[in-house]
């Protein structure tokens, strides 16, 4: 039994953990984290337990649910089931969270969640950024969330951006194409050679003789051996590109796009 203050008796029961907790009020706690300079879980379960509790909600230990994901559809998240199916089956009274933004950086996501508690009486609280009830603080969520899906997919596409651009500044790949005279084994671990590989060895062995890039390229239309792109002569930039990959001493180097 629990005795409040005011001397009623409350019927209580016990979860994992050995915590008692009034069966009038039962809350779950769903935290995550994208980035490495986000709070922690551990730290956004404290925080975001020990506010419940100050508002009379108990939290069972197997009603705490962590996630690391970086996607903004946090509907596909496998930790993010568990809190669905309790929201759809009403075995809890409300969800607690660090954050909205930890619903989904989806904006019909979030409103689709934020829904599906209402019309089951579930209560969504937020310890760092309260909601607005009704249709009015639906239409803010979605609103906040649609400005935030677009600043993470700016994010994102200047990352990647960023690595194409330091690739091309250190003539590195930007793919994982196949260097010149290679082809991936099936597992994609090993680059194995094709008959193209014999004017690779071409190419080569005419720069360690002494040969100059120019006369390489000369050499190359003599021989009637088109470029990788089937053209008759061959552009300089792509002999040097062929002189100067790592490949040729057993390494391939690449960074993706």
């Amino acid at each position: 039994m629990i005795i409040p203050s005011d001397g009623r008796a409350v019927s209580s029961e016990k979860f994992s953990g050995g915590q008692e907790m009034s069966d009038t009020k039962s809350a779950a706690i769903w935290v995550r984290v994208s980035t490495e300079e986000q709070q922690s879980l551990d730290y956004q379960v404290a925080d975001v337990k020990g506010w419940l509790e100050s508002q009379g909600y108990g939290v069972p230990d197997d009603r705490v649910l962590k996630g690391y994901w970086t996607s903004l559809a946090t509907l596909d998240c496998p930790e993010m089931q568990a809190p669905l199916s309790w929201v759809r089956n009403k075995e809890i009274d409300a969800i607690g969270i660090w954050h909205t933004d930890w619903l989904s950086g989806r904006p019909a996501h979030k409103v689709f969640m934020l829904d599906l508690c209402q019309r089951n009486n579930v209560t969504v609280l937020s310890k760092n950024s309260p909601l607005i009830e009704g249709r009015e603080g639906k239409l803010l969520e979605y609103v906040q969330a649609y400005g935030k899906e677009g600043q993470v997919l700016y994010a994102q596409e200047g990352s990647k951006g960023k690595l194409h651009d330091r690739a091309k500044r250190l003539g590195l790949p930007t793919t994982c194409q196949p260097p010149y005279g290679y082809h991936w084994s099936d597992t994609r671990t090993e680059l194995l050679p094709i008959p193209q590989w014999e004017n690779r060895r071409t190419i080569v062995r005419l720069y360690l003789e002494g040969g100059t890039i120019h006369g390489i390229k000369r050499e190359l239309h003599e021989r009637t051996i088109p470029s990788p792109k089937g053209l008759g002569w061959w552009p300089q930039p792509t002999i040097w590109g062929i002189l100067v990959d790592s490949v040729n001493c057993g390494e391939y180097t690449a960074l993706r796009r």
